[in-house]
């Protein structure tokens, strides 16, 4: 099933936390699976936006397990009239003291703690004093760059393991599956996030006599905020972001007090502060920090999610370009922009091919070789330049000068004007295109 994955991990956690208390452990068995809905992701404002503040919830799917108790041993069966919506609308019945009611309807004992809910609590117990920790250090300014990275690494694979367990929950091979479970996590954590934006709008909007949407994205466990024309100084928008954080710790009581939780643990604190922002898409945006966590920036930061500034496969120089045009496109007018472009759309123009060539890695060489055509039907863009140079290393008697693209290689490659000697689109190498190849002049760079 999942040998080298978390499941295989949790699996084993589970297994010796139960074993200690003398509980026996059913055999794992494989179950058919169906599939669920994942996270909420809100199709975002599209465009340039001032003032933005941005805030997380703190490990939402561990969290939202140990506030509603959720566990193998606790699930006692769905409610079939409870859904986000219903939540959303408060259109939901009183449900008793005894159990909590996720937002797929799954109900869960509150009697006594699960054991799935102890042992998230207990990781998620020991990143919050690690963080603590790095925290303390970091306003002490520690220049022990070890033990900053140790801490930094340890807290962050606490949290992708925790994070991970909603999926185990999800799989057909763990132990203790139960599509139930993982689908309560997702259904609860989409109705929470959804239920601050509602708090957060209510709010904002009652302060400046609109009806506006204020919260411009959300993406699973985020709220990105505009506070366009309520604050024009970082100052101010310190002091509002502060009030809604009080704002936001009130809905998710509220929240937990709808669901009958088992305790209330879901906290949402700040996590930047951007005077500008441009959303390009879902997921894809561009922010000018001025405050991270906590800490203002002498200098603004630029963060950069989605966009092919941070994709490996752009060239390093571009993605150095696209990073200062980005500052340009927050910053400048749009004839300053166009100026700047045409600039570096020049130099791009005078690189030479190993400058700006995309990078890949060259899988499967072998499989995609055809001694007649030279690369069979299907054969993707990278690995065809790699044939296609290794092939032409051959016809121009070069191989004892380049060496040849082997299978597992990078490959760097570009892409070339047709009609030209070779009558391709594409062609790889490894360090530098050989001048053998005669293809200076058909280098196409505008694609």
């Amino acid at each position: 099933g999942d040998t080298f994955g978390t499941t295989a991990i949790w699996d084993s956690i589970i297994y010796r936390a139960l074993s200690q208390r003398n509980i026996a452990v059913t055999q794992p068995k494989e179950h058919p699976s169906r599939s669920y809905d994942g996270a909420f992701v809100k199709e975002p404002q599209v465009g340039l936006h001032d003032w933005i503040v941005s805030y997380d919830v703190a490990s939402l799917y561990p969290n939202l397990i140990v506030q509603l108790n959720m566990s193998p041993e606790t699930i006692v069966g769905m409610k079939d009239d409870i859904s986000i919506e219903s939540y959303l609308d408060e259109k939901h019945d009183f449900f008793g003291e005894n159990y909590s009611v996720a937002c797929n309807g799954a109900m869960f004992l509150k009697t006594n703690r699960g054991f799935i809910p102890e042992i998230v609590a207990e990781y998620y117990d020991e990143r919050k004093k690690i963080q603590a920790q790095l925290k303390k250090l970091k306003k002490e300014e520690c220049v022990d760059k070890v033990l900053l990275n140790t801490l930094k690494n340890t807290q962050l694979a606490i949290k992708i393991f925790l994070n991970s367990f909603y999926g185990a929950l999800g799989s057909r091979f763990f132990r203790f599956y139960d599509v139930r479970v993982a689908e309560a996590i997702t259904h609860s954590g989409q109705a929470a996030i959804q239920w601050i934006q509602r708090a957060i709008n209510k709010y904002l909007q009652s302060i400046n006599r609109t009806s506006l949407d204020y919260v411009v994205a959300i993406d699973t466990d985020s709220n990105y905020i505009t506070l366009k024309g309520l604050v024009s100084t970082i100052e101010d928008a310190e002091k509002l972001s502060n009030r809604l954080e009080k704002v936001i710790a009130d809905a998710l009581k509220e929240f937990a007090k709808m669901t009958n939780s088992f305790e209330s643990r879901l906290e949402m604190k700040r996590e930047i502060i951007a005077d500008r922002g441009l959303w390009t898409a879902k997921k894809r945006y561009i922010l000018q920090v001025i405050d991270d966590d906590g800490f203002r920036l002498t200098i603004p930061k630029i963060k950069v999610t989605g966009i092919e500034a941070v994709r490996s496969s752009t060239p390093e120089i571009c993605r150095k370009w696209l990073k200062e045009m980005f500052k340009l496109i927050l910053n400048n007018s749009e004839e300053e922009i166009r100026k700047a472009h045409q600039e570096y759309l020049e130099k791009f123009k005078s690189l030479q091919p190993h400058e700006f060539a995309q990078t890949m890695t060259a899988n499967n060489v072998k499989e995609f070789f055809d001694k007649e055509k030279i690369y069979s039907k299907g054969t993707p863009i990278h690995v065809r330049a790699a044939l296609l140079y290794n092939h032409y290393l051959d016809v121009y008697k070069a191989s004892s000068k380049y060496q040849k693209i082997k299978d597992s290689e990078k490959v760097k490659f570009i892409r070339l004007k047709t009609p030209n000697p070779f009558g391709e689109d594409v062609i790889g190498f490894i360090n530098v295109l050989p001048k053998e190849f005669g293809l200076q002049d058909y280098i196409d760079y505008d694609t």
